[in-house]
């Protein structure tokens, strides 16, 4: 495969180190092809369309494969895809150019996020928001659930409310939620460490064996 195995289908935005909101039972939308043309034929697009996947070149692990694998896949179900993979500062270049409506035409956008800190909110605005720097959509009922489970104080209600907020992206299908990414690092074999979650390096974590 792509990645090699070092990767994990994944059914929503939040991941285990959130504060709130990840619930390892939830599952996205599969690849369905039959599916996928019946929906084309409802929006009226039964002969397809032409589409630019926009993504990375060497920012995450397989990116430019992944592209290419996902414009195969989506030329399955009809649809002209084709893979347009760049260094991130070109990349950042296109996707602000299709958000802002300076670069017509259809487009999809492959990208990954990090968000080590594990904020739910600050991952869920700038991917999925309105007003978010990554996101491709504007729904205000997403923006509303979104501060609304980040206002909640209590915690098994605020986990509920972010739980709710993953069922309405599902619902509007605002992403193709790809893989999560297994984090692959590695050391000589005289250092002790164990890798932080919020993804920081910290000198004083780190130890040299066979030294006081």
């Amino acid at each position: 495969t792509i990645l090699g195995g070092r990767a994990d289908l994944f059914g929503q935005m939040l991941h285990p180190w959130n504060y709130s909101g990840y619930n390892p039972k939830k599952k996205w939308y599969g690849y369905d092809p039959a599916k996928a043309k019946a929906l084309l034929k409802e929006a009226g697009y039964e002969k397809g369309f032409k589409m630019e996947v926009i993504a990375t070149n060497g920012r995450y692990p397989g990116d430019k494969a992944t592209c290419e694998a996902i414009a195969g896949m989506v030329k399955k179900v009809g649809v002209d895809a084709t893979c347009n993979s760049q260094r991130f500062p070109l990349f950042k270049k296109l996707h602000r150019a299709y958000k802002a409506g300076k670069k017509k035409g259809a487009a999809a956008y492959y990208m990954g996020f990090g968000n080590g800190q594990g904020d739910s909110t600050s991952v869920l605005r700038g991917t999925s928001s309105c007003k978010g720097p990554w996101s491709g959509m504007c729904y205000p009922e997403l923006d509303k659930a979104i501060d609304a489970a980040t206002a909640t104080v209590d915690p098994k209600k605020q986990q509920m409310a972010f739980e709710g907020v993953t069922d309405l992206m599902k619902k509007l299908v605002t992403h193709k939620i790809v893989v999560k990414i297994h984090d692959v690092l590695g050391h000589g074999s005289n250092l002790k460490w164990i890798p932080r979650h919020d993804e920081t390096l910290l000198p004083w974590e780190i130890g040299v064996l066979g030294m006081n």
